[in-house]
């Protein structure tokens, strides 16, 4: 962990920590998308790109209870698309 000096008038600082754990045990989940252009002109369009995954994970913590996350979520997605 490190700290840092904090200046006065500036905004507060937010600190996150991340820990992982390796699983040799298989899980399950999907991953299903649909992605789009429109290109009006010959190098530049626009694009669209929808996606929806899920995924369940149960670990055990600290704690001895099992403990069960939801990962995934909608994803939209819009922007610029440049072709040579």
């Amino acid at each position: 962990m490190a700290s840092a000096a904090k200046a006065a008038g500036s905004p507060p600082q937010i600190q996150t920590v991340f820990y992982s754990r390796h699983t040799q045990n298989p899980k399950l989940g999907f991953n299903a998308g649909a992605d789009a252009s429109w290109m009006w002109a010959q190098y530049v369009g626009i694009g669209v790109l929808v996606r929806y995954s899920w995924g369940d994970i149960r670990f055990t913590g600290i704690k001895p209870q099992e403990t069960k996350v939801t990962a995934g979520g909608l994803t939209l997605a819009f922007g610029l698309r440049f072709r040579n």
